[in-house]
């Protein structure tokens, strides 16, 4: 049977989904990272179907975003963006790191996934963390500068 356990792993509200017989094992361990504006029970489906694989699961919260919500503006968040993202990549890192300290995951095989922003901040921590041994962009953008370049040419336009 799989479970679903609301947490707070390196300081940041999670949800931790693993098969209940095998919650206290080392497991291969997957961080699915929510898209901008979201949460991270809008992704618990990916999360329930990789725990019944086999996989340790946790969906963060970002900065701003679900339990971490912070009221800001729909522009204040839009210009919080990369300072969510930049985040993240290190929160990525956090959680990796107080897992391994409790035991839980399988240092050699940990997999980073996410969609839209969570995309965005799976191609930048797959630049900087060598451990990250797989990695699923569900519509995100690994070009930053482009990216970022065609947002301030929106922005203009509006």
């Amino acid at each position: 049977m799989v479970i679903i356990e609301k947490e707070t792993v390196a300081q940041v509200p999670v949800l931790h989904v693993v098969k209940k017989e095998k919650r206290e094992e080392r497991l291969p361990f997957i961080l699915f990272i929510h898209g901008f504006t979201s949460a991270k029970e809008h992704n618990l489906h990916f999360g329930y179907l990789l725990a019944e694989a086999g996989y340790r699961v946790i969906l963060p919260d970002a900065l701003h975003h679900g339990e971490r919500d912070s009221s800001l503006s729909e522009r204040e968040l839009q210009l919080a963006f990369w300072n969510i993202v930049t985040r993240t990549i290190t929160e990525i890192k956090q959680i990796k790191e107080e897992l391994e300290l409790r035991n839980l995951i399988q240092q050699d095989r940990v997999g980073l996934a996410g969609t839209s922003m969570g995309g965005i901040v799976t191609f930048g921590a797959l630049a900087v963390y060598p451990w990250i041994k797989a990695a699923v962009s569900l519509m995100g953008n690994p070009m930053y500068e482009a990216f970022f370049d065609a947002l301030i040419e929106t922005g203009k336009k509006m």
